[in-house]
């Protein structure tokens, strides 16, 4: 049987819908790996918003069909459908798409021992995302009443978009950390910050003693944000959860800490990139003993690129893991014996990546040969006395990863008063002209924080 008008049209807005969540999926996947830039995500945006540019030509007839797989999208799904509902800037569809998120969404937990759902968790960030980059911002003061309705499940889902335009209210804030779960509290918080107001710092200041760490280290970079730094340096006992914030307080005697940290083992991805960030050029020699075949080599190889910028990128081979279920039968008595399958051609599987180096030697050779560049009694970031340049120049570099990049936004906000809210979740051709934008106040910056 052939196809009506409107089945064809019906099976074209679908795939524009199926396409979309591909590209989504994708995107965050490749926004989380190291071996990409942050700017690399550029076309597999520019594709989605093809698709929702597509839908949005379907008028009405496309419509339709997006308001009826509300309740059955996946991720993906989700955060297209709310971006062509912001786009056609259509009020009804939106507060439509709110209803049906309060029914479907089985988030808050009702018991205080039960977990989300991690699918749901990840619905309400993508119509989070998605509100906060394209809701349109004169809406978003009259949504801030939302946090103060009953509507608790709508919290997470629109604070995001009404922070940016600085309209929660400390009530509205209150019911946002209040009902935000483990998995969500550190999001929360950073949402409270990102409103700006200052006198929301005091409902954060417990978190700083949170058992999670996460939390703890969020409410800590909030609270910096929020001019609340003796409040987070005079925290005793949680150092290691700290760790971050404590780099970007710029507290010489703080950054003695984390090394002393690192010398009793307390070894983390944080501890050791919070030291690059700190930029002590007494760290070196504790980075140095964590390259090599350390379980974080990695993170101790990019501490000392945010320090010393060295540029010591390299080819390096990384083998493919295999599990048992991976294999076929005749491949399994050698992989108990530890040998991991051949390729038909002899070599090991696996794919060459273009990295840091990990190789101590090749360190401390570069580390003789630049010697004369570095004054051990400055501060330095990326090969650089510490300044507002600085690390605007890590924030903008191709290599540098995207969670690292946030923490150099808010690095900026703290020392040296920026209140733009740049996002390192926003898309590239956002982020790139706001970087554009804000070039200028950059240049501006001529007096660095005293490091002492």
């Amino acid at each position: 049987m052939s196809l009506t008008k409107a089945d064809f049209h019906r099976e074209l807005f679908l795939e524009h819908l199926e396409e979309a969540s591909f590209l989504y999926s994708s995107r965050l996947a490749w926004r989380d790996d190291r071996e990409l830039s942050w700017v690399d995500t550029l076309d597999l945006e520019s594709r989605l918003d093809a698709h929702i540019e597509a839908l949005i030509d379907g008028e009405e007839e496309a419509k339709a069909l997006c308001l009826s797989r509300i309740k059955e999208a996946d991720v993906g799904e989700l955060y297209a459908l709310t971006s062509y509902l912001c786009k056609l800037q259509d009020g009804a569809a939106l507060t439509g798409l709110w209803r049906t998120l309060i029914d479907i969404l089985d988030y808050p937990p009702e018991e205080e021992e039960d977990e989300a759902d991690q699918d749901a968790i990840d619905k309400i960030v993508s119509v989070a995302e998605a509100l906060r980059v394209y809701y349109p911002m004169a809406w978003r003061q009259r949504a801030a009443a939302l946090l103060e309705s009953e509507h608790q499940k709508l919290f997470p889902i629109v604070a995001p978009a009404i922070a940016q335009a600085g309209g929660i209210t400390r009530q509205g804030a209150e019911n946002l950390l209040s009902t935000s779960g483990p998995e969500l509290l550190p999001r929360a918080i950073r949402i409270v910050a990102d409103n700006g107001d200052a006198g929301h710092a005091a409902l954060l200041k417990s978190y700083l003693q949170h058992e999670n760490n996460q939390v703890a280290e969020a409410a800590g970079i909030a609270l910096l944000r929020l001019g609340q730094r003796q409040t987070v340096t005079s925290v005793n006992g949680k150092t290691a959860a700290l760790a971050i914030p404590i780099a970007l307080a710029g507290v010489k005697k703080q950054a003695a800490q984390l090394q002393q940290l690192v010398r009793d083992g307390q070894v983390s991805s944080t501890t050791l990139i919070a030291l690059g960030l700190a930029g002590d050029l007494t760290s070196v020699n504790l980075l140095l003993r964590e390259l090599g075949d350390k379980p974080f080599a990695p993170d101790a190889a990019l501490a000392l690129e945010l320090m010393l910028g060295a540029a010591l990128y390299q080819e390096t081979f990384v083998p493919e893991q295999f599990a048992k279920e991976d294999l076929f039968e005749h491949e399994l008595e050698a992989f108990r014996e530890g040998k991991s399958p051949q390729h038909p051609e002899g070599r090991e599987f696996g794919v060459t990546v273009d990295q840091l180096c990990q190789d101590p030697a090749q360190w401390r050779e570069w580390l003789v040969q630049n010697e004369s560049r570095f004054d051990p009694s400055l501060r330095y970031r990326g090969g650089q006395p510490y300044s507002a340049q600085a690390v605007w120049s890590g924030l903008c570099h191709r290599r540098t990863p995207p969670q690292v990049r946030q923490w150099l936004m808010d690095e900026l906000g703290i020392q040296f008063g920026l209140r733009h809210k740049l996002n390192i979740n926003d898309p590239v051709l956002r982020q790139s002209k706001q970087l554009r934008d804000l070039s200028g106040w950059v240049r501006e910056q001529s007096v660095a924080p005293t490091w002492a």
